[in-house]
This record gives structure tokens, C-alpha cells and sequence, in this order.
């Protein structure tokens, strides 16, 4: 049997995903992705039991929210993922929602990376840098964050200047190579 053509796959999947959007809605559809992608990635890694890695993701998502440090790092020893997604944000980008700069710093040691995009397409600076937060956005870019990148057509200068955070705009700017 032929394998389909990348772009026929690619196809398939944009068709599951928005027949999960439909049928399930977004918090459903990115729940029901998510398990699909781990029982595909444990197949191929010979891995049988999928429920544990999805429990210990659900509890990274949980421990998050609450700024858990004990439970965040419990739940990566059992096999989450801190670059993966829960319902629709990714653990790093729930930190940076909740101000909370000491589980920010926890996920990125513990392998989060701030580049990452959540299903929303918004990285974690993109996060920081509309909700006015400098000392997140910097400690961001210290990280490897990249203020270059585009969400939407705009960067996360353009997202903190769209809500008036002026100084941080002009931070993420001159911390961008692309804004020369």
C-alpha cells in the first residue's frame, strides 16, 4: 500500500481537526487532538499505556494554574510534557498569564520553551508582552524568547503598544534584531 503524499495527510488532519472543532468544540477538539497525538507517539515508541502520560499532562496543567511547584515537578517526573498543551494553553503560557514568575522559571529549566507557540498561536512573550508584564518579557528574552517572531501579523512590541504599554514596546524592540 502507497503511504499519502504529505500534503494529502496534511489535509486529512486540518479535516479531523476542524470535524473535532465542530463536534466537540475548542476546549473538547484540543483535548481529543492531544490524546490522539500521544497514542500515536507512544505506538511508535512501543509505549502501550497512554493514560498516565495524558493524567501526569492534566496534572502539569493543574499544578500550573495553582503555581504548585511540588506538583509541577511531580507531574514532569511522571512523563508531562512542559512544551505540551493541555484544553488550549500550554504551561508556560498559563504562568505568564497568572504573573507568576517563579513557575515561568521552573518550566523553562525544567525544558519549556518560550518560542512555543499554544494552540492560539501566541508564544509566552506575545503572553507577557500584552498583559504589560516587563519583568516576565525580560526574563523571556533572557531565555532565548524571540521578540521577532509574528503572531497574527503583528510581534509582541506591536501587542504591548496595541494596549499601551509603551516602555515595554520599546524594550521588546530594541531587543529584536529584526527592528533595526
Amino acid at each position: 500500500m502507497e503511504k499519502p503524499s504529505f500534503s494529502k495527510r496534511l489535509r486529512l488532519v486540518g479535516i479531523y481537526s476542524l470535524g473535532a472543532v465542530l463536534f466537540l468544540g475548542i476546549g473538547g477538539a484540543a483535548t481529543f487532538i492531544l490524546k490522539a497525538r500521544m497514542a500515536r507517539s507512544s505506538s511508535k515508541t512501543g509505549r502501550t499505556a497512554t493514560r498516565p502520560t495524558l493524567a501526569a499532562q492534566e496534572k502539569l496543567q493543574d499544578a500550573v494554574k495553582k503555581g504548585d511547584a511540588v506538583e509541577i515537578r511531580r507531574a514532569i517526573s511522571l512523563g508531562a510534557n512542559p512544551n505540551g498543551f493541555g484544553e488550549l494553553d500550554m504551561p508556560l503560557q498559563i504562568a505568564v498569564g497568572n504573573h507568576d514568575l517563579e513557575t515561568v522559571k521552573l518550566l523553562v529549566e525544567a525544558g519549556a520553551d518560550p518560542n512555543k507557540n499554544d494552540p492560539t498561536f501566541r508564544s509566552a512573550l506575545a503572553e507577557a508582552a500584552d498583559q504589560g508584564d516587563s519583568d516576565m518579557a525580560l526574563y523571556l528574552i533572557q531565555q532565548g524568547a524571540d521578540p521577532c517572531l509574528k503572531y497574527y501579523g503583528g510581534t509582541a512590541a506591536d501587542f504591548a503598544r496595541k494596549k499601551g504599554h509603551v516602555k515595554l514596546s520599546y524594550l521588546l524592540r530594541a531587543a529584536g534584531p529584526c527592528f533595526d
